[in-house]
């Protein structure tokens, strides 16, 4: 008990371990001001944090389109310990791993080295699990993504999404589909998103304005190794009733299914049990495929 009283009261900061109380801010952090900041959500299972390699290699990408040092230290294997020395044990955990530029400038920053902060927050299950009730969700129209490489990466300039987050609160919705600047589905405020038609999954391609999900990477590896017929396309709202079955990715969550969008028709429950077990068979002990 007192050992996870520790963890909850407690984050790293940039390597050391702190009450999460203490004041590490201040107002020329540019994060705060710029939103010059990317992060990870990232599943402990166990102890295990199966896809690391996966989130290291897109924060990776993000610090080199950012323009932010990237320190000789730094590896999958680092940040492996250092969000262990925050978890101990062999617990589930959801992780946030923020990575900003440090304070300095305007919109030019003085120098690019970077400043980690870990979270974590206790979960309860162990793996990854369907939801039984299907989605129900919406459209979002208001905001449209921008095409821009920009939108692959995970970042703080998160704006968009919390407007979607409010438009579902609004209208009592699970999630929505976020639209580009083209008119054409993105993903949602949380997910990545994959339609079914015919036993073919179609999922927005990269240039589509969606955020290079990990889970979404890793579901497109398990739907190929399944002999699944891929492919990442422009997909219209306009079709919607045109699928079989719709279902959203993300780290966290994992894969979930949906039910109804708007009052478009009823989607069937395809793919995703399947899907989820071959996730945890990925996450599995037993299994060294992704083990970090």
């Amino acid at each position: 008990m007192a050992s996870r009283f520790f963890r909850m009261q407690h984050i790293n900061f940039n390597g050391k371990i702190i009450d999460s109380n203490t004041p590490i801010f201040t107002t020329k952090n540019r994060a705060f001001r710029y939103g010059d900041a990317l992060f990870e959500s990232i599943r402990m299972l166990d102890g295990r944090l199966p896809f690391l390699a996966y989130h290291y290699e897109r924060l990776q990408r993000g610090m080199n389109v950012l323009g932010v040092d990237i320190p000789t230290h730094f590896s999958i294997i680092f940040f492996k310990n250092e969000i262990k020395k925050l978890t101990r044990g062999n617990d589930n955990f959801r992780i946030r791993l923020t990575l900003y530029r440090s304070d300095g400038g305007l919109y030019t920053p003085e120098n690019n080295t970077p400043i980690f902060l870990i979270e974590a927050k206790q979960i309860t299950d162990n793996q990854f699990t369907v939801n039984e009730k299907g989605l129900n969700i919406g459209i979002y129209a208001d905001f449209k993504l921008p095409l821009s490489p920009l939108a692959n990466l995970k970042t703080s300039n998160s704006l968009p999404y919390i407007l979607a987050a409010q438009f579902c609160q609004k209208n009592n919705y699970d999630d929505c589909l976020m639209l580009n600047q083209a008119g054409r589905i993105a993903e949602t405020f949380k997910a990545n998103v994959f339609f079914v038609k015919n036993n073919v999954i179609y999922t927005p391609s990269l240039d589509e304005g969606c955020i290079s999900g990990v889970m979404r990477k890793v579901v497109m590896n398990i739907l190929q190794e399944m002999k699944k017929e891929v492919i990442e396309t422009q997909i219209s709202h306009e079709k919607l009733s045109e699928f079989d079955a719709i279902f959203i990715t993300n780290a966290t969550r994992g894969v979930q299914w949906i039910s109804r969008i708007f009052e478009v028709k009823n989607y069937e429950k395809i793919l995703v049990n399947e899907i989820v077990e071959q996730l945890n068979s990925l996450s599995h002990p037993t299994s060294q495929k992704h083990r970090v």
